[in-house]
């Protein structure tokens, strides 16, 4: 008996040795590597599938970028003595008056130029400038050359492009006839760094000022080579980002064209359609597009802005979505998203948020594959292109999401959604379901010190969509 007691011990005892070996080691991770280690292996839990190809549209330009001072100077723009916001820059005297208001308190600020002689003007001096650097701009390019980039996708470009954009954008995306025309749309960004001096003024945050006289995206031009295109390349996935830019027209324009595109969305064959929401700030649009669009799109991408903008207009928890908008509860979110998918349920399937913290995918129970993979994948996305890194590590990202949170906001029924639970950083990938609706939240390792914010929701939303394939329609 004696030899079988000390037999027991000897394995317990080297049972204990183990566990102290691995939960010793283990307990050497700091909650931003389990996190990181979390995401990759819930990224790549993926069922296999080939990947989908997606035509995308509507807005294009190119980023012609210049330092501020550098431009103002060359200019010769000295800083006003009557600073003020003006919300069209119709003079010199106007991007004065403006760039004085927002220069000092170092916030980003985007206007449109009503002049377009002046506009071209200022472009011809830019350009010439040591600071004159080019890039991608607009949502639509900025999607597709993610997705053929970055994740090896096939796609097509509806939207202008003129000769200089076609030389940025990747050989290997493919342009709709329609879109190669003769001139490019610019897009002027005026960078600044934190304390650097503009005649008297000293910037308050580094920053940038854009202004363009864009007139194609600014009435989605291009939207008339969505169906033409679509019929061509028979596509699994149709991307519609570029309706923010409606936001500087008439209101009679902006319905013109929203009930345009929901005839176009309508007439579409079986692909998925997807609609980009992100960068809307005026809560009219949001209205007036959901409205007329949520009817006719199997799926959504909006951030916190767009979120509460909809609530707003009739959702749950109008006290909170009164407020200015924070990174909101996850529970919050997740009863908005609820909302809307019901509300829209006979086509919407598929909501894609994203905010700094965190992400959330909710979809309809069968209607989209891998939901939990996808949102994990656009989350790793997110963190990797904000700091140009594609390892996780301490020195350079950190973990604001919530340590304790709930997936419901409590309405008095006992409920377990509405119960707090702990974040665990060793399993951050948590997936719930609400009726026929299933959802799943991630968080996001914010990069300290971002090294490109620009195209940043574009990606997130395109890597989303990627690794989340359609199935069909309820």
């Amino acid at each position: 008996g004696g030899q079988m007691v000390l037999q027991q011990l000897a394995v317990t005892i080297f049972f204990a040795l183990v566990a102290v070996r691995v939960f010793g080691e283990f307990g050497h991770f700091t909650d931003v590597q389990l996190t990181a280690a979390g995401l990759n292996r819930a990224a790549e839990a993926d069922v296999v599938h080939a990947p989908p190809s997606f035509v995308v549209g509507t807005n294009a330009a190119v980023d012609l970028i210049v330092s501020a001072t550098e431009l103002l100077t060359a200019l010769g723009i000295e800083p006003s003595q009557a600073p003020r916001d003006v919300t069209s820059l119709g003079s010199l005297a106007d991007l004065q008056a403006c760039l004085s208001h927002h220069y000092p308190l170092g916030i980003a600020a985007e206007r449109w130029m009503t002049n377009k002689t002046l506009f071209e003007e200022i472009v011809v001096i830019a350009k010439t400038l040591r600071s004159a650097k080019y890039f991608i701009g607009g949502n639509a390019a900025l999607m597709s050359q993610h997705l053929v980039e970055a994740e090896g996708a096939e796609a097509v470009l509806v939207a202008a492009a003129g000769p200089m954009l076609q030389k940025l954008l990747p050989a290997r995306l493919q342009l709709d006839n329609s879109s190669r025309v003769a001139m490019d749309e610019i897009h002027l960004i005026l960078e600044y760094g934190k304390n650097e001096l503009w005649g008297t003024l000293t910037a308050g945050r580094a920053n940038r000022f854009i202004f363009s006289h864009d007139i194609t995206n600014a009435e989605m031009a291009p939207l008339e080579w969505l169906a033409p295109s679509v019929e061509h390349a028979a596509p699994n996935v149709v991307v519609v980002s570029g309706v923010h830019m409606l936001e500087g027209q008439p209101h009679d324009i902006r319905v013109q064209r929203v009930q345009r595109l929901r005839e176009i969305l309508i007439g579409l064959p079986s692909a998925a359609v997807h609609l980009e929401l992100a960068s809307i700030g005026d809560p009219t649009l949001v209205t007036l597009l959901h409205e007329n669009l949520f009817g006719v799109v199997d799926s959504v991408g909006l951030n916190e802005q767009e979120l509460f903008a909809l609530a707003r207009d009739g959702g749950p928890h109008e006290a909170i979505t009164a407020q200015p908008v924070t990174v909101p509860a996850v529970a919050v979110v997740a009863d908005i998203m609820d909302w809307l998918l019901t509300k829209y349920g006979s086509r919407l399937t598929r909501i894609h948020f994203h905010s700094l913290t965190y992400h959330i995918t909710g979809v309809r129970r069968g209607s989209w594959a891998n939901v939990a993979a996808g949102t994990a994948s656009a989350s790793l996305t997110a963190s990797r292109r904000a700091c140009q890194s594609r390892l996780l590590t301490d020195r350079l990202f950190d973990l604001p999401f919530q340590r304790n949170f709930s997936l419901h906001v409590a309405d008095g029924e006992h409920d377990v959604l509405a119960t707090m639970r702990p974040f665990e950083p060793a399993s951050p990938v948590t997936t719930w379901t609400v009726g026929n609706h299933d959802y799943a939240l991630t968080p996001v390792l914010v990069c300290r010190k971002p090294v490109k914010t620009v195209g940043l929701g574009d990606a997130i939303s395109a890597t989303g969509l990627l690794n989340t394939p359609f199935k069909g329609r309820p």
